[in-house]
């Protein structure tokens, strides 16, 4: 198969080698026919067409040959476009999120009783339209793989939220998976590495609510 492979690539590299191969073809038919004293014309008519057809024959096969490389050159270009054509529209309808302003929050409502945490994401696509966008909180010191929040669709220019609940988060670091269709529905996953950043705080608290709020840093994978 390597040897076919060479061939045909020396083949496509350049196709003048049928007109020189045919050129002495035809050459070394005169000289022959000179050297020998042989005229063709003097045959008659039945064996005129079978010698006619006899010695056209090696260029025949030539150039079927040479367009047979010329047709195999002109379908990997074909498809090489086509690839790089399928490849452009699949990146076109990716979208582009960013979570710049996501945040985590340590909430008491001292009335209820009620303590919990939230991670809140703020989902902002700046490509094209996603479908079915779900995000999954993982942490595997802390064995968490269950946390699941969703949005129908988020348009292009859009900003959604989606806010996941816990009763207790603790860990700093953790990754997000993010899985969507996208805008030729597609089914797409990308993950997120995110941290708590601890130089973004904010406490928003009262006598009957406490909540404090540390900002996420968020990066693709």
């Amino acid at each position: 198969m390597s040897y076919l492979k060479t061939i045909l690539n020396f083949l496509n590299s350049d196709r003048t080698w049928a007109i020189f191969l045919t050129a002495a073809y035809v050459f070394f038919f005169i000289f022959t026919c000179f050297i020998k004293g042989y005229n063709p014309l003097n045959l008659e008519m039945n064996e005129l067409g079978s010698f006619w057809g006899g010695i056209s024959a090696p260029p025949v096969l030539l150039f079927i040959i040479a367009q047979y490389t010329l047709q195999y050159d002109q379908n990997k270009k074909e498809n090489i476009e086509r690839k790089n054509f399928e490849n452009e529209r699949i990146r076109l309808a990716q979208p582009l999120f960013d979570f710049r302003n996501s945040y985590f929050s340590e909430i008491d409502d001292f009335p209820s009783g009620d303590c919990f945490d939230l991670l809140t994401f703020k989902v902002t696509n700046y490509l094209a339209d996603a479908t079915d966008v779900v995000i999954q909180v993982v942490s595997e010191d802390e064995n968490i793989n269950s946390k699941i929040g969703k949005i129908r669709k988020v348009f292009r220019g859009d900003e959604e939220v989606i806010t996941i609940r816990f009763d207790e988060f603790k860990p700093s670091e953790f990754e997000i998976i993010v899985s969507f269709y996208d805008s030729l529905r597609l089914f797409k996953t990308k993950k997120y590495k995110c941290h708590k950043d601890y130089d973004d705080y904010c406490d928003d608290s009262d006598h009957f609510h406490k909540e404090s709020q540390l900002g996420l840093k968020i990066y693709e994978l």
